[in-house]
């Protein structure tokens, strides 16, 4: 299983998930190289995304991969920039390859503009994505039309399933 999540929660998150019998394996990180910030002209790799894996029993993801995964420079290689928390095509299809097999199914709880299932969908991979903002579910169903889908129409349940 991979959580993506904020530095701050990691520690949190860490818990939480080996509470449930998952065992932390190895925190991800996600770069992109010379997002503006005060510090760019320090030529810093300013901004990163933790992922956290976590297993249960044992799992070696296939290919090898490398635990640090550096995007293009800001908007310039941003096509997929459409979601605040968008990440590329790239990495998604890295690490979608590299922790499932074909026939898998791969579940993004917070699919944003549908990257994650675009990516599972060419790679032979069974895909359940869920968005709740209705601008990203949109900006989704329009990058899936390429391929073939199964969407529900749109509903905001503001209240919790549980």
């Amino acid at each position: 299983m991979l959580v993506w999540c904020s530095k701050k929660k990691e520690f949190l998150l860490k818990e939480l998930f080996e509470s449930y019998g998952f065992t932390w394996v190895w925190t991800l990180n996600y770069v992109i190289m010379g997002k503006p910030t005060k510090l760019r002209g320090h030529h810093l790799f300013t901004w990163s995304t933790p992922c956290m894996w976590f297993n249960k029993g044992k799992f070696a993801p296939n290919p090898w991969i490398a635990d640090t995964f550096m995007a293009g420079y800001g908007k310039k290689f941003s096509s997929y920039g459409n979601h605040k928390w968008a990440k590329g095509y790239e990495v998604s299809l890295c690490w979608v390859n590299s922790f499932s097999k074909p026939g898998d199914l791969v579940l993004d709880p917070y699919c944003g503009a549908g990257t994650v299932p675009f990516v599972s969908k060419k790679l032979g991979r069974n895909y359940l994505g869920i968005e709740k903002d209705e601008k990203s579910y949109k900006i989704a169903l329009e990058q899936l039309r390429s391929i073939e889908i199964q969407a529900f129409p749109y509903q905001y349940q503001p209240d919790s399933l549980f």
